[in-house]
């Protein structure tokens, strides 16, 4: 969406979800993200989670958007459950799925 090195951390959100599986919590975090991105005009660039069960309590870390600074590219409208995957590689977490521009 945008230049992550030219996002600084000056703000942050917690952003809590829950859900049946560690699949559909990417998704409804990261819907959660984009919600919060959208209505605050937010761009994130520094992320920490914590799952506990179906319960994901996050919090992202970043500013106010900036097209021309943080060279905005597409805006992303929702993340889907296409190609979801979550799954533990080597002592860490790889997770994907397809969104929606």
């Amino acid at each position: 969406m945008v230049d992550l090195s030219r996002v600084e951390q000056l703000e942050f959100r917690g952003v809590n979800v829950s859900a049946e599986d560690r699949e559909l919590l990417l998704v409804e975090w990261l819907n959660a993200l984009l919600a919060v991105s959208d209505i605050e005009r937010l761009v994130f660039s520094r992320f920490e989670v914590r799952i506990e069960g179906n319960r994901l309590a996050g919090t992202a870390w970043g500013e106010h958007l900036d097209r021309d600074r943080h060279h905005a590219h597409v805006e992303v409208k929702g993340a889907t459950c296409h190609l979801l995957s979550v799954k533990q590689e080597n002592g860490r977490y790889a997770a994907q799925c397809v969104v929606d521009v």
